[in-house]
């Protein structure tokens, strides 16, 4: 993560005080990793993220198992659905202005086999 990436992602309004936050990029990790395990539905540890600058904005790129089941009919279909649905939730979390969403389906996962918390 680059320093201009850290400077979009903490813009708010000016403080009355001197001083800056910022979000580190560890933070931005974990927050995109479980944005993408919240919308496809997965466990947040199955999920793996790598995030970049790409065309002025942070680029999602994720690798994750997806939950395939009887519920929907276009499945892979619903799967890229959910990237507008990841940027929406990434830059709401973040405040960043997210460019890009790549998704690298890994593996399937049965619904009957998901454990329920």
């Amino acid at each position: 993560m680059t320093a201009a990436e850290l400077r979009r992602t903490a813009r708010s309004e000016p403080a009355p005080f001197p001083g800056r936050t910022r979000i580190a990029p560890g933070a931005l990790t974990t927050v995109a990793r479980a944005v993408v395990a919240t919308a496809l539905g997965v466990p947040a540890a199955e999920v793996s993220v790598r995030l970049s600058d790409r065309d002025g904005g942070l680029a999602v790129d994720a690798r994750t198992p997806v939950v395939f089941g009887t519920a929907r009919r276009d499945q892979l279909v619903w799967v890229d659905e959910q990237r507008a649905a990841i940027a929406d939730g990434v830059s709401v979390q973040t405040g960043a202005e997210v460019s890009a969403v790549t998704l690298v389906v890994t593996g399937v996962v049965p619904e009957s086999t998901r454990r329920v918390r």
